[in-house]
C-alpha cells in the first residue's frame, strides 16, 4: 500500500466515523483531520497515520476491509475507448428516399419498399 491509497482510506473512514464509532467519533475525528491536513501539507505522516488507524478494534477492521480492496470503496477506472454512443449502421435506397437503421446484427436488411433495390450501407 502506497502513502495515497493510505491517506485515501484514511479520508473515507473519517467521512464514516459516526457509523463505525458511533459516540466515540467526536474524539477520534479530530485526531484524523489533523493527521490527513499534515498529509496534504506535503508532511510525512504514514507512520501515525498507521498508528491511529489501528488504535481501535473497528477502525481498524474496516482500514483492512478497504485497503484488501472491499469492492464498495474501490476506485472506479472507466472503459478504455471513446465514450461516445454509437450509432447503429445506416441503409439508404440508392434512389435517396428511404433509410433505415440496423440495431441489431441478426437483422437482415431490408430493400427499399417504392423501388424494391437492397438498400446499401453508408
Amino acid at each position: 500500500m502506497d502513502d495515497q491509497e493510505l491517506i485515501s482510506v484514511g479520508r473515507s473512514i473519517a467521512r464514516d466515523l459516526d457509523e463505525i464509532l458511533g459516540d466515540g467519533a467526536a474524539e477520534f475525528r479530530p485526531l484524523l483531520v489533523r493527521l490527513l491536513a499534515r498529509a496534504e501539507a506535503g508532511e510525512p505522516v504514514r507512520a501515525d497515520l498507521v498508528a491511529l488507524l489501528s488504535e481501535r478494534d473497528a477502525v481498524r477492521r474496516v482500514m483492512r476491509g478497504r485497503l484488501a480492496g472491499d469492492p464498495q470503496y474501490r476506485v472506479y477506472d472507466s472503459l478504455p475507448g471513446d465514450p461516445e454512443p454509437m450509432l447503429p449502421p445506416r441503409y439508404v435506397c440508392p434512389q435517396g428516399d428511404q433509410e433505415w437503421f440496423r440495431f441489431d446484427a441478426g437483422e437482415a436488411v431490408p430493400r427499399c419498399s417504392q423501388h424494391d433495390v437492397p438498400l446499401v450501407a453508408c
